[in-house]
């Protein structure tokens, strides 16, 4: 979500419409949760003008991932969806609308960094390629990590709810999985408050939270997780020097602490020699 965000605050200007996917990370049988994430997305288009388009989709249900990933594992395609499906998957839904719509522009979201050149299911040489009808698809900020997109978005100083999470079934973060974790980290790195921006840790405390961190645990795959351990160092780096100066993140102090300590080859497989410190 800080990419599409970024994306929108940076081209509000000539943007018309504001398009989410059904079927993507809700799935089609969780219809609650979508209704939630459906009016949060509803009510951001109103507030800034724009038409709010909603696309239902069974464009996964239809594929049968673990087969798939029995037939391409050993090729390096361990996850389909991730590394060849998302991109054209979400264009190819997008692209009936702008034909109806007259758009004669999609700015897509770009879902990764690109730096590192490992597979990748939307990368702008694909993406930034696609065209139909009258309508090409632009690409931009291809390079910033997600730390940088979420610098990007508390700067401008408008708190927006934010959801990186898969987890949560009820259209929230669960504010327990990595993806959640990571992002609230980023968030205190620009003396954020989590809270305001969708991360509301019910009835646990943040710290709590690290103990998905315990030893044997394997968080981080070889290289596809490589963007992501990157985001986990520039964090640490970061939450260090504020600590280090005795920086004050009120109920997030134990949480900031233990990210900056965390040893992070600790829990990888597979950690190539160049990751490790």
């Amino acid at each position: 979500m800080s990419t599409q965000l970024s994306r929108f605050f940076q081209n509000r200007s000539w943007l018309d419409a504001i398009v989410t996917v059904y079927g993507a990370d809700i799935d089609l049988g969780n219809r609650k949760a979508w209704q939630k994430v459906s009016r949060q997305n509803a009510a951001f288009a109103r507030i800034h003008d724009k038409t709010y388009i909603s696309v239902t989709s069974n464009f996964k249900r239809i594929l049968n991932y673990s087969n798939l990933r029995k037939k391409f594992a050993k090729k390096g395609l361990w996850c389909w969806w991730s590394y060849l499906q998302h991109g054209l998957g979400f264009l190819g839904l997008v692209a009936p609308i702008s034909v109806a719509q007259g758009f004669d522009k999609v700015l897509f979201a770009s879902t990764d960094e690109y730096v590192y050149g490992l597979p990748w299911g939307s990368h702008p040489t694909v993406d930034g390629l696609t065209q139909w009808s009258n309508t090409e698809v632009m690409t931009e900020c291809d390079n910033w990590t997600r730390l940088e997109k979420i610098r990007y978005i508390v700067r401008l100083r408008q708190p927006v709810s934010l959801r990186s999470c898969w987890r949560d079934e009820t259209g929230g973060n669960c504010c327990v999985c990595r993806a959640c974790i990571v992002d609230v980290a980023s968030l205190l790195t620009e003396d954020a408050n989590p809270s305001a921006y969708g991360y509301l840790f019910d009835g646990i405390t943040p710290e709590s939270t690290l103990a998905i961190f315990k030893p044997g645990t394997v968080m981080f795959k070889s290289h596809a997780d490589e963007p992501d351990y990157h985001q986990w160092l520039a964090v640490q780096e970061i939450l260090r020097g504020k600590l280090g100066k005795g920086a004050d993140f009120g109920k997030f102090q134990r949480f900031a602490v233990k990210i900056a300590q965390l040893r992070l080859e600790d829990y990888f497989v597979d950690l190539p020699p160049r990751w490790q410190t």
